[in-house]
């Protein structure tokens, strides 16, 4: 029971003789903490909007690849007074 009543003792009187100290580092420790807690918050944060882009992108590129595919499929062949006139403006 002794030595653990030295070392509360011992204890106790390094933290009277430097208290501003002691503070100054739980300070630091506290500020690191809250600094680690927010970046990682953010950084969840700007995954999820990134993820949401993403799958918003993905969805509007299936939406035109198949509007597009519709536009093809839905095309027809030239009339015929207008086959000459192509074939005259290729060859220029």
């Amino acid at each position: 029971m002794k030595p653990l009543r030295f070392v509360v003792a011992m204890a106790a009187r390094e933290s009277r003789a430097s208290g501003p100290r002691l503070f100054l580092l739980m300070a630091t420790v506290a500020v690191g903490v809250a600094a680690t807690v927010a970046i990682n918050s953010f950084t969840d944060s700007l995954q999820g909007s990134v993820r949401a882009f993403l799958g918003l992108f993905r969805w509007l590129t299936v939406a035109l690849e198949a509007a597009a595919e519709h536009l093809l499929a839905a095309t027809r062949p030239l009339p015929a007074q207008a086959v000459p006139a192509t074939t005259t403006w290729r060859a220029a």
